[in-house]
Protein backbone atom coordinates (compact mmCIF):
# COMPACT_ATOMS: atom_id res chain seq x y z
CA UNK A 1 0.00 0.00 0.00
CA UNK A 2 2.67 2.54 0.94
CA UNK A 3 4.57 2.21 -2.34
CA UNK A 4 1.44 3.20 -4.27
CA UNK A 5 0.74 6.00 -1.81
CA UNK A 6 4.38 7.13 -1.91
CA UNK A 7 4.11 7.52 -5.68
CA UNK A 8 0.91 9.55 -5.24
CA UNK A 9 2.53 11.77 -2.57
CA UNK A 10 5.62 12.34 -4.73
CA UNK A 11 3.56 13.29 -7.78
CA UNK A 12 1.21 15.50 -5.75
CA UNK A 13 4.12 17.23 -3.96
CA UNK A 14 5.83 18.05 -7.25
CA UNK A 15 2.60 19.35 -8.80
CA UNK A 16 1.69 21.40 -5.73
CA UNK A 17 5.16 22.95 -5.46
CA UNK A 18 5.18 24.01 -9.07
CA UNK A 19 1.61 25.39 -8.97
CA UNK A 20 1.55 26.99 -5.51
CA UNK A 21 5.18 27.68 -4.57
CA UNK A 22 6.39 28.34 -8.11
CA UNK A 23 9.44 26.12 -7.72
CA UNK A 24 10.40 22.71 -9.08
CA UNK A 25 11.17 20.14 -6.38
CA UNK A 26 13.10 16.88 -6.60
CA UNK A 27 12.56 13.75 -4.59
CA UNK A 28 15.03 11.12 -3.50
CA UNK A 29 14.11 7.46 -3.18
CA UNK A 30 11.66 6.82 -0.33
CA UNK A 31 13.14 5.00 2.65
CA UNK A 32 11.16 2.47 4.66
CA UNK A 33 11.22 3.34 8.33
CA UNK A 34 11.79 6.48 10.34
CA UNK A 35 14.64 8.83 9.48
CA UNK A 36 15.28 11.89 11.61
CA UNK A 37 16.68 14.59 9.35
CA UNK A 38 18.86 17.32 10.72
CA UNK A 39 17.43 20.81 11.10
CA UNK A 40 13.88 19.66 10.45
CA UNK A 41 12.41 21.56 13.39
CA UNK A 42 8.99 22.21 11.86
CA UNK A 43 6.31 19.56 11.32
CA UNK A 44 2.83 19.85 9.84
CA UNK A 45 0.89 16.70 10.74
CA UNK A 46 -2.45 15.34 9.51
CA UNK A 47 -4.09 12.24 10.96
CA UNK A 48 -6.01 9.82 8.73
CA UNK A 49 -8.91 7.70 10.02
CA UNK A 50 -11.21 5.27 8.25
CA UNK A 51 -10.34 2.59 5.72
CA UNK A 52 -6.74 3.79 6.12
CA UNK A 53 -5.38 4.88 9.49
CA UNK A 54 -2.22 6.75 10.26
CA UNK A 55 -0.29 9.96 9.98
CA UNK A 56 1.14 12.07 7.17
CA UNK A 57 3.68 14.75 8.06
CA UNK A 58 5.51 17.47 6.14
CA UNK A 59 8.80 18.30 7.87
CA UNK A 60 11.24 21.14 7.20
CA UNK A 61 13.28 23.81 8.98
CA UNK A 62 11.63 27.04 10.17
CA UNK A 63 13.64 28.91 7.55
CA UNK A 64 12.41 26.66 4.73
CA UNK A 65 8.87 26.92 6.12
CA UNK A 66 9.08 30.72 6.05
CA UNK A 67 10.45 30.69 2.49
CA UNK A 68 7.65 28.39 1.32
CA UNK A 69 5.05 30.54 3.08
CA UNK A 70 6.53 33.71 1.53
CA UNK A 71 6.30 32.17 -1.94
CA UNK A 72 2.72 31.07 -1.31
CA UNK A 73 1.54 34.43 0.04
CA UNK A 74 3.73 36.80 -1.96
CA UNK A 75 4.95 38.65 1.16
CA UNK A 76 7.83 38.23 3.59
CA UNK A 77 6.96 35.69 6.28
CA UNK A 78 9.08 35.30 9.40
CA UNK A 79 10.26 31.84 10.57
CA UNK A 80 7.94 30.42 13.23
CA UNK A 81 5.22 33.05 12.69
CA UNK A 82 1.49 32.28 12.67
CA UNK A 83 1.42 32.97 8.92
CA UNK A 84 4.18 30.41 8.41
CA UNK A 85 2.31 27.82 10.48
CA UNK A 86 -0.92 28.41 8.57
CA UNK A 87 0.83 28.21 5.20
CA UNK A 88 2.72 24.98 6.02
CA UNK A 89 -0.50 23.35 7.24
CA UNK A 90 -2.33 24.46 4.10
CA UNK A 91 0.53 23.21 1.91
CA UNK A 92 0.21 19.74 3.48
CA UNK A 93 -3.57 19.88 2.98
CA UNK A 94 -3.06 20.71 -0.70
CA UNK A 95 -0.52 17.91 -1.18
CA UNK A 96 -2.83 15.35 0.41
CA UNK A 97 -5.77 16.74 -1.57
CA UNK A 98 -3.82 16.43 -4.83
CA UNK A 99 -2.78 12.89 -3.94
CA UNK A 100 -6.43 11.85 -3.70
CA UNK A 101 -6.73 12.00 -7.47
CA UNK A 102 -4.20 9.14 -7.56
CA UNK A 103 -5.58 7.23 -4.54
CA UNK A 104 -9.39 7.13 -4.72
CA UNK A 105 -9.59 5.54 -1.26
CA UNK A 106 -9.60 9.00 0.36
CA UNK A 107 -12.70 10.18 -1.52
CA UNK A 108 -15.31 8.58 0.75
CA UNK A 109 -13.64 6.13 3.06
CA UNK A 110 -11.23 8.27 5.09
CA UNK A 111 -11.43 11.36 7.25
CA UNK A 112 -8.56 13.79 7.65
CA UNK A 113 -7.82 15.91 10.71
CA UNK A 114 -7.00 19.58 10.57
CA UNK A 115 -3.22 20.11 10.41
CA UNK A 116 -1.28 20.24 13.65
CA UNK A 117 1.91 22.30 13.53
CA UNK A 118 4.84 21.55 15.85
CA UNK A 119 7.92 23.80 15.95
CA UNK A 120 10.97 23.55 18.17
CA UNK A 121 14.69 22.93 18.22
CA UNK A 122 14.42 20.00 20.61
CA UNK A 123 11.32 18.34 19.19
CA UNK A 124 11.15 14.91 17.65
CA UNK A 125 8.31 13.53 15.57
CA UNK A 126 7.62 10.12 17.08
CA UNK A 127 5.00 8.31 15.05
CA UNK A 128 3.59 5.61 17.28
CA UNK A 129 3.31 2.33 15.47
CA UNK A 130 -0.12 1.35 14.24
CA UNK A 131 -0.77 -2.34 13.75
CA UNK A 132 0.12 -3.40 10.19
CA UNK A 133 1.17 0.17 9.29
CA UNK A 134 4.14 0.91 7.07
CA UNK A 135 6.31 3.97 7.67
CA UNK A 136 8.02 5.72 4.76
CA UNK A 137 10.31 8.74 4.72
CA UNK A 138 10.31 10.63 1.40
CA UNK A 139 13.12 13.21 1.11
CA UNK A 140 12.67 16.24 -1.16
CA UNK A 141 14.91 19.15 -2.09
CA UNK A 142 14.68 22.42 -3.98
CA UNK A 143 17.32 25.11 -4.47
CA UNK A 144 19.60 23.35 -1.96
CA UNK A 145 16.91 23.20 0.76
CA UNK A 146 15.61 19.97 2.23
CA UNK A 147 12.24 18.86 3.47
CA UNK A 148 10.49 15.52 3.72
CA UNK A 149 7.18 13.76 3.88
CA UNK A 150 6.79 11.04 6.50
CA UNK A 151 3.91 8.68 5.77
CA UNK A 152 2.58 5.96 8.10
CA UNK A 153 -0.59 4.23 6.92
CA UNK A 154 -2.13 0.81 7.32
Amino acid sequence: MNRKFNRAIIKATKETFEAVIGLPIKNATPVDGKINGTNLDTSAIIEVAGKLNGTIALRCSKEVGAQLASNMMGIDIHPGSENMKDAIGELLNMIIGASTSYMRIFDTECRLSAPTIVIGDDTALDMKEIQAAELSHIPFSYEGNELCMDVMLN
